[in-house]
């Protein structure tokens, strides 16, 4: 009489005894010790693993893709590629250059996506790619001028630059000029970065501190007359800066984050591209290792463990250990909590899920990390992978 073969709910078991292998109700084994080239679903039925055709004779790196699946995006040599698929045929169209070989990552903004490396950082929008960031501006030249209708005095003078979505950068370094009576200021424009398309010119009143918005210019234009007129509003972005481009971006509630190192920045509240170098990022006791936000604040990972930032404003955030064993650098991802085993009994929302020594790791939306697989699976250590996320599975890669 034939044995019976699977089905196995709990999948692979490579730790309980031999003879003390997990059973059900009915002393069915209910774990695999072993398996090579099959497939388990669900239930714990297995399937021959079906054959792999190659659908791109090249190289990409950093493939990700939308969570409705409209895009997908990946690094293709020196250049930012948009990789669409017909059938078994894969197609990559090369969208804009990239400083280096870096690798990507990705998060959606607005409807528009954000892709980051340790040395650029850019947005892929309705008209294209652009620059995250409007470039910092450097201070402008400023000479008396014989006429403007200004009080005899000193005065202050600040740029920013702006793009051609309105979107501002952080101010210039103070440009400082003593003015006759009934006089002006003739302010020469630095050579204005790609992108840009005007810039906003501060000044101070009379022997003042505090700047102005007095007008906007073409940033081609070159040389401009600051006088008298109508003053605008008080500049706020005078101690910000572009936001860095970092190993890991993401969006969290308002807040644009990267990581470089072991520093976390964050942008200020829905501007994204400008963050305060004083107050505006947390260190961190190591690199981190991956970054992903949930609910209730985010899960960063560590070189042996996994902080949580529980808060749902950086003013906020707690660190807090969740005690998780050393996961594998990039190998993180979101997944809906009703994509799981009910028995877990999670709830819908997003989930943080990444791979350590001990299997698939969650973690909740209130910062908790459920390890289903701890008792069961020992995973070789890698230094870092990749995770994918298809038909309702998790698939990961590992150098």
């Amino acid at each position: 009489m034939g044995k019976k073969i699977g089905p196995w709910p709990l999948g692979m078991d490579v730790l309980s005894p031999e003879d003390s292998m997990p059973k059900d109700q009915d002393k069915n084994v209910i774990a695999a010790r072993d398996a090579v080239n099959v497939d388990f679903d669900r239930t714990g039925s297995i399937s021959s693993r079906p054959g792999l055709q190659l659908a791109l004779d090249d190289q990409l790196d950093s493939l990700w893709t939308r969570r409705d699946g409209s895009a997908s995006y990946a690094r293709h040599g020196l250049q930012l590629a948009l990789v669409t698929r017909s059938g078994d045929a894969v197609m990559v169209e090369d969208i804009a250059p990239l400083p280096s070989a870096q690798p990507l990552d990705f998060c959606e903004l607005n409807d528009e996506v954000v892709f980051s490396s340790v040395d650029t950082i850019g947005i892929i929008g309705f008209n294209g790619v652009r620059p995250f960031s409007v470039p910092d501006a450097s201070t402008p030249q400023v000479v008396p001028n014989p006429v403007g209708g200004l009080y005899a005095g000193r005065y202050s003078v600040a740029i920013s630059w702006l793009d051609a979505t309105g979107a501002e950068g952080a101010l210039s370094p103070l440009a400082t000029v003593a003015v006759p009576e009934g006089g002006g200021i003739r302010l020469t424009l630095p050579t204005p970065p790609d992108g840009v398309t005007l810039a906003r010119i501060y000044r101070t009143g009379q022997n003042g501190d505090k700047l102005y918005q007095v007008s906007d210019a073409p940033a081609a234009m070159g040389s401009f007359l600051v006088g008298t007129g109508q003053r605008g509003r008080e500049a706020d972005t005078d101690y910000l800066r572009a936001l860095p481009p970092g190993r890991y971006v993401r969006n969290f509630k308002g807040w644009m984050i990267s990581v470089r190192g072991r520093v976390l920045y964050f942008s200020d509240p829905l501007r994204f591209g400008l963050y305060s170098p004083r107050h505006g990022f947390v260190a961190f006791p190591q690199v981190v290792t991956f970054l992903e936000v949930v609910e209730g604040g985010i899960f960063v990972g560590q070189r042996d463990t996994v902080l949580f930032l529980d808060g749902n404003r950086p003013g906020d955030w707690q660190v807090r250990h969740t005690g998780a064993m050393a996961p594998i650098r990039r190998t993180s991802a979101l997944i809906p909590g009703d994509h799981f085993d009910p028995s877990l009994q999670l709830n819908p929302g997003d989930h943080a899920v990444w791979l350590a020594i001990n299997g698939y790791v969650l973690g909740t939306p209130t910062g908790q990390v459920v390890e289903p697989q701890s008792r069961r699976i020992r995973v070789p250590f890698s230094a870092s992978g990749r995770t994918a996320v298809f038909n309702r599975r998790l698939f990961t890669f590992t150098d």
